[in-house]
């Protein structure tokens, strides 16, 4: 009988033709090869059949036995080799014979048959692994910071917690990063947070002042102003209260800062209602009580009344009105001006009679000996009044009018003289 190999497949099992064909092809193999050993081993000691007849005997016997079962294997195996699976095994004998060469590793798989099973059932997993192996090998090269992770896991865990805040400082990162070069000006904003909290709710206010910004940074400047202004002032003030004391029961001694009086300086003494001035070493009563009374002028004391004269004195210059009321038709004065007082002037004259008045203007100049007139304007509400003239007598320039009738008529005479 031809020995032929046959190669069992990793888990199979005897229920099946196939695995039963190749179960007794091996037992039949094998009976044959060990019938061939014991005829050799029989040959072998022909040449001792005297000191090995009864081991001879009793290997032929054995060898006989294992004969009878080697044919009754083949028996057994010519009849499977008729099966359908048989034929079957037979076309794919060349695939049995390669699983056969690596029965070993064929037997290993077997021996892991129950991990393979959870392998199968976690087909889906391990495509999606190997669609990512180029992933998973990166991930393999940072096993190293994956180990650093872990030891942090509850830190991550932490900060998973703040996964939208996180997002909101990656979508504003350019702000972040230019918050991070300004560091040091945050300091100082994080040290008055509790300002900043006061001031939010006045955010509008606040850009309403920032509006202002020229006119708040105008403000040192105008507060220097205004500061010096108040100096000013408060000088000022000083120099007056030097110069003014107030009211005063007594005349005092000294000014309102204990300083000496200054010449010139007034105070109110309430107990006589009247104001008087320091004149360097003495207090003197001034011109005016509280009544309005003039209590000294132009070298006069007590009650004066002051006259034109007086007034056009205390201005210091010749101005004033005065006149005269004439019953005559003879040419008479109706004012003089010392001519040592001007050069030349102007006059308006009036006239009224009771009935109408008659108004005119004249220029009067003069050179010491002569006076001169000419008269350039007039208006009435009749006929001229009088007629006028100037001449100069015992040093007064004097103003001379001819009356129209000797009707009582009333002349002012108003002069601009210089």
């Amino acid at each position: 009988m031809t020995s032929t190999t046959w190669t069992q497949t990793a888990g199979m099992d005897s229920g099946t033709d196939s695995d039963t064909v190749l179960s007794y092809a091996e037992a039949a193999e094998a009976s044959a090869t060990a019938a061939a050993s014991s005829a050799t081993s029989a040959a072998g000691s022909a040449t001792s059949a005297a000191t090995s007849a009864a081991t001879a005997g009793t290997n032929a016997t054995t060898a006989a036995g294992y004969a009878a079962t080697a044919l009754t294997h083949a028996n057994t195996a010519e009849t499977y080799a008729t099966s359908p699976n048989v034929t079957t095994v037979a076309t794919n004998i060349s695939n049995i014979n390669a699983v056969g060469g690596s029965i070993v590793s064929v037997n290993g798989v077997y021996g892991a048959l129950t991990s393979i099973a959870g392998v199968y059932a976690d087909l889906t997993d391990i495509g999606a692994v190997a669609s990512n192996a180029t992933n998973i090998n990166t991930v393999s090269g940072l096993s190293a910071e994956i180990s650093s992770l872990a030891s942090i896991s509850s830190d991550i865990s932490a900060i998973n917690t703040y996964l939208t805040q996180i997002d909101v400082v990656y979508d504003n990162i350019s702000s972040v990063r230019t918050l991070a070069n300004n560091l040091d000006d945050i300091a100082p904003v994080l040290a008055v947070a509790d300002d900043l909290a006061v001031v939010g709710p006045i955010s509008g206010d606040v850009t309403t002042v920032a509006g202002l910004e020229a006119d708040i940074l105008a403000v040192p400047g105008n507060v220097t102003a205004a500061q010096a202004a108040q100096a000013g002032a408060e000088a000022a003030y000083d120099a007056f209260d030097d110069r003014y004391l107030g009211a005063k029961a007594t005349a005092p001694t000294t000014d309102n800062d204990g300083n000496a009086l200054l010449t010139g300086a007034l105070y109110w003494n309430t107990g006589i209602n009247a104001l008087y001035i320091w004149d360097g070493s003495a207090w003197n009563a001034a011109a005016f009580t509280a009544s309005g009374a003039v209590t000294s002028f132009n070298g006069r004391t007590g009650a004066v009344t002051l006259s034109s004269a007086d007034v056009v004195n205390a201005l210091g210059f010749p101005f004033g009105v005065t006149g005269n009321s004439l019953s005559t038709t003879t040419q008479t004065a109706i004012a003089s001006f010392a001519i040592a007082d001007f050069d030349a002037g102007k006059l308006v004259i009036t006239a009224n009679d009771g009935a109408d008045s008659y108004v005119v203007e004249m220029l009067i100049a003069h050179d010491g000996t002569t006076a001169v007139a000419t008269e350039y304007g007039q208006v009435g509400t009749g006929a001229a009044l009088a007629s006028y003239d100037v001449d100069i007598s015992g040093g007064n320039l004097r103003v001379l009018a001819t009356p129209a009738s000797a009707t009582s008529t009333a002349f002012k005479v108003i002069r601009t003289l210089g």
